[in-house]
């Protein structure tokens, strides 16, 4: 009957804390680097920088802030067009940056609701130690301490592994694609285009959900190669097509880890429940 309870407990309780914790985060003052980099680009005048005078104050994030190099120095040596491409760029990195901010607040979630699950499942144990009287040992009160923290511990391992699984390939592919897009108007050799984008590191990638836009980007190039075409649609279209992978990954990875949420609360907290339990059954029955 008690384990009856606890689940319809964590079953109403687990939404009210999801409502909770959108309040009580933290929010930091210090900008995020992607909006750094945003306002970086809305604020650049072209003028300073032949003069160097903002050459060293470009804002560092990810792979943006060398391709955002690259095309600079290829625009000050052979007067290329970087105001169009900077435009494309601002709007990437918003929806970067809101993407990340959904994947932190996913994270910080995670941890929020297990460490109130915990605050209550112990909170609950004291409370009975209260009214009872009835103490238990102290390698009984480590090994409960112990097996939580071992649950919690297992959420950063997890939650890595989840995120390089769906995203790093993704992060790779967007550098490729941006830096396909921004030195196509630069008056240079298509190979050496294709080579500074990283085109030949495509074939690392595994990962069968980008399979088709990976090979949709080897026939792009192989298309301008052969025919000298202007590949600027196709791009655009396997941007848009990569963006919308992103999105689906993004929710896969939030479902995974509600799933890893409550395993972990399952295996490692409903269990700490159920032990102290126990510990206190034992402790009534050698005292009866």
């Amino acid at each position: 009957m008690q384990i009856f309870f606890y689940f319809i407990f964590l079953f109403f309780f687990i939404p009210w804390i999801e409502k909770l914790q959108f309040h009580l985060i933290v929010f930091s003052k210090k900008t995020h680097p992607s909006l750094e980099l945003e306002n970086w680009l809305r604020g650049f005048e072209w003028g300073k920088y032949l003069n160097q005078e903002e050459s060293f104050k470009l804002p560092n994030y990810k792979f943006y802030t060398s391709l955002i190099e690259i095309i600079l120095n290829f625009s000050r040596t052979y007067g290329g067009r970087y105001k169009d491409i900077f435009l494309i760029l601002r709007e990437a990195l918003r929806f970067d940056s809101q993407f990340e901010k959904r994947l932190k607040d996913i994270i910080l979630g995670t941890y929020f609701q297990i460490i109130v699950i915990s605050i209550l499942t112990w909170g609950f144990i004291f409370l009975v130690w209260y009214l009872t009287r009835i103490r238990l040992s102290f390698g009984q009160h480590l090994f409960l301490i112990v097996w939580q923290f071992i649950g919690v511990s297992l959420i950063p391992y997890f939650s890595s592994s989840l995120r390089k699984k769906y995203f790093s390939d993704i992060g790779q592919l967007w550098h490729v694609l941006f830096s396909l897009y921004s030195l196509q108007f630069l008056p240079i050799p298509r190979t050496e285009v294709f080579k500074l984008s990283g085109v030949q590191n495509l074939k690392k990638i595994k990962q069968k959900s980008v399979g088709h836009i990976v090979e949709k980007i080897h026939v792009i190039c192989e298309e301008a190669t052969k025919k000298g075409q202007n590949y600027e649609e196709d791009l655009k279209l396997a941007m848009d097509e990569l963006r919308f992978t992103e999105k689906w990954h993004c929710e896969l990875f939030e479902k995974r880890m509600v799933i890893l949420k409550l395993v972990i609360l399952s295996l490692f907290f409903l269990p700490s429940y159920l032990m102290f339990i126990f510990f206190i059954l034992g402790h009534l029955m050698r005292l009866m």
